[in-house]
C-alpha cells in the first residue's frame, strides 16, 4: 500500500492559469484527488454544473481552483490535491465525459468525445458513451482552450488543512458543520464521519480517494445519477431529514451531537456553542471526547452506535412503518425527537434489555 504521507513539500507556489485542456489529462491520468478530511460531497445539481460550463463557453471569468501539487517519494506518481474548487473541477470532468449537456443555440448539447484524444480512446473503449446532439467542434475546441485560474502549492498536509478552513470560514460556503467536520481531522470527526457515511450507504471510509470515485459516495438526486440512492439513506428512509438537508450535513451534525450526549457528562441536547467547544482543539470538551474514543476504540464505538441505529430499524420494520410516519401525523421537529428516541433506546440496551 502507497504511503502517503511519504510526499515532496516545500513553499514553492504557483500561479498560473492552466488550460481545461491539461485539467482533463490530468484526470485521466488519475491524478486529481480528493481529501476527505476536509473536503464535503458533490452538492452540486445538474443545474448549478449547466451554469458553471455555460459561463466557460461564453469566456466569463471563474473563481480561483486551489490544488496541492505532489509527488509520492519512492513511487513514480503525482498528485494534485483539491483545495478548493471541487464541485467546479467535478462539473468540467462530468461534462467532457458526457455526464450532462448544456444549452447551445436552443438544443441540449454534449461534449464531443472525438474532438480529445483521452475521451476518444475511452469512447472506442465503450469505458464512455456519446451523447448527441454534439457541440460544434470549434466551441469544443474553445472549451478546452479555456484557462483555469488554478494555484498550485506544495505544502504539507497540517498547512494544506489550514489553507481550507481559512478560505471555507470566510465566505460561508460550506455549512456550519461542515466547518467544524472540516477544521478538526481528530478521532471525534472520524468518528462522526465514518457512522455518517455508514447511514448514507457510502461504500468507502479511505480519506483519500481518486476524483473518479466521488460520484460513487454522493447522493443522488433526480437528475445526477450518483451511486449513492438518496432515498435509502437512512435519515429519507425514516422522514427525518430532507435531501438538501443532508446535502448540508445536518445528517453529521445530529450524530455529533448523540456523540456528545453519549460521552459528556450531564450533556443534554447539545447546541452550536457546545458542538463549537467539541470540535476545537484545545476545549475541554473536545479533548475530553478523543481521550473517551480512543480509550475504548474507534471500531468498538461505531459498532456499538451503529447497533443501536440498526435496533430502530428492526423496530420501524416490525410494524411496516418508519420513524416519523409511525410517530407524528405532521413533522413536528422529527430530528430532534429522533435524537431524544436514539439515546433512549441505546441507553435500554446498554442496561441489557
Amino acid at each position: 500500500m502507497t504511503d502517503w504521507s511519504k510526499r515532496t513539500v516545500s513553499d514553492k507556489l504557483d500561479v498560473k492559469g492552466k488550460s481545461i485542456d491539461r485539467l482533463v489529462s490530468w484526470y485521466f491520468k488519475n491524478e486529481i484527488w480528493v481529501n476527505r478530511r476536509y473536503q464535503r460531497k458533490l452538492v452540486w445539481t445538474k443545474k448549478d454544473k449547466q451554469s458553471f460550463i455555460d459561463s466557460i463557453i461564453k469566456r466569463f471569468p471563474t473563481p480561483s481552483i486551489m490544488l496541492c501539487s505532489y509527488d509520492i517519494i519512492g513511487t513514480d506518481m503525482h498528485r494534485y490535491e483539491i483545495i478548493d474548487g471541487l464541485q467546479r473541477i467535478d462539473a468540467i470532468i462530468s461534462f467532457i465525459t458526457n455526464k450532462f449537456a448544456v444549452s447551445y443555440n436552443g438544443k441540449e448539447c454534449y461534449f464531443d468525445l472525438e474532438i480529445l484524444s483521452t475521451t476518444n480512446r475511452a469512447l472506442a473503449d465503450n469505458r464512455l458513451i456519446q451523447g448527441t446532439p454534439v457541440l460544434p467542434e470549434n466551441v469544443c475546441d474553445r472549451i478546452l482552450d479555456y484557462e483555469l485560474p488554478i494555484i498550485l502549492t506544495e505544502q504539507d498536509q497540517e498547512k494544506v488543512e489550514e489553507i481550507f478552513i481559512r478560505i471555507n470560514s470566510k465566505g460561508r460556503r460550506l455549512s456550519v458543520h461542515d466547518l467544524r467536520q472540516s477544521s478538526s481531522c481528530d478521532s471525534l470527526a472520524n468518528l462522526v464521519r465514518r457512522i455518517s457515511c455508514h447511514l448514507r450507504g457510502e461504500f468507502s471510509f479511505d480519506d483519500l480517494m481518486a476524483l473518479s470515485d466521488m460520484p460513487k459516495i454522493s447522493l443522488s438526486s433526480p437528475d445526477l445519477d450518483y451511486g449513492v440512492d438518496s432515498s435509502n439513506a437512512f435519515w429519507m428512509r425514516h422522514g427525518i431529514l430532507s435531501y438538501d438537508r443532508i446535502k448540508q450535513s445536518r445528517d453529521e451534525e445530529i450524530v455529533a451531537q448523540i456523540i456528545g450526549e453519549l460521552f459528556i457528562p450531564n450533556c443534554s441536547n447539545p447546541d452550536g456553542n457546545i458542538l463549537n467547544k467539541m470540535y476545537k482543539a484545545g476545549e475541554r470538551y473536545n479533548t475530553l471526547l478523543n481521550d473517551k474514543i480512543d480509550e475504548i476504540g474507534i471500531n468498538e464505538i461505531f459498532d456499538n452506535v451503529c447497533h443501536t441505529f440498526d435496533v430502530i430499524e428492526d423496530i420501524f420494520r416490525s410494524v411496516d412503518s418508519n420513524f416519523s410516519s409511525w410517530l407524528f401525523s405532521k413533522p413536528n421537529k422529527t430530528s430532534e425527537c429522533f435524537r431524544i428516541f436514539f439515546i433512549a433506546v441505546h441507553k435500554i440496551l446498554g442496561e441489557g434489555y
